[in-house]
């Protein structure tokens, strides 16, 4: 069987705490993925494309680096899908020249500050570390999907 993408959620927990985000911490496990299960599925379904999630997969760094380890005989399409507000970029590089991905999501809800504060309840420093990792990943040759949430705040800005 090959199936056409997997998305494997490493860990359920987040930095932020975003009032739009499915990710409930009264609905959700406090626990990292299994690297075992996340092998068993990776060999199993043979994806062809692997997106790799949380909560913020950051915060699992040293599971998803194993799991790149051990899969590095497998031919597949990686994407991270972070907040983008932990990781630096000296780790952003390792993932674009070490281990190939070629596609980051993220989302941007953070406007200005108050955005940031209200709506992610995040603050100037995960805003500005978000800003700078965008700006990063826009200048390498990787496809960065950005995505907002249309809301009363932010749909004045929606330019911007």
């Amino acid at each position: 069987m090959t199936l056409e993408r997997l998305e494997i959620q490493l860990t359920p927990r987040c930095n932020l705490k975003c009032i739009y985000c499915g990710n409930d911490q009264k609905l959700v496990h406090n626990n990292n993925i299994k690297i075992s299960d996340a092998l068993k599925a990776i060999n199993d379904l043979k994806p062809k494309t692997i997106l790799f999630t949380g909560g913020e997969v950051y915060l699992a760094w040293d599971l998803l680096i194993e799991i790149l380890e051990k899969t590095k005989n497998i031919n597949y399409e990686k994407i991270f899908s972070s907040n983008l507000t932990l990781i630096p970029i000296k780790h952003l590089k390792k993932l674009i020249n070490e281990y190939g991905f070629k596609t980051f999501h993220s989302s941007f809800n953070d406007l200005d500050s108050l955005m940031t504060k209200e709506i992610r309840k995040g603050n100037n420093n995960t805003r500005e570390r978000l800003i700078k990792n965008l700006k990063f990943l826009s200048t390498q040759d990787v496809s960065l999907k950005v995505e907002t949430i249309i809301m009363k705040n932010t749909i004045k800005k929606l330019k911007e």
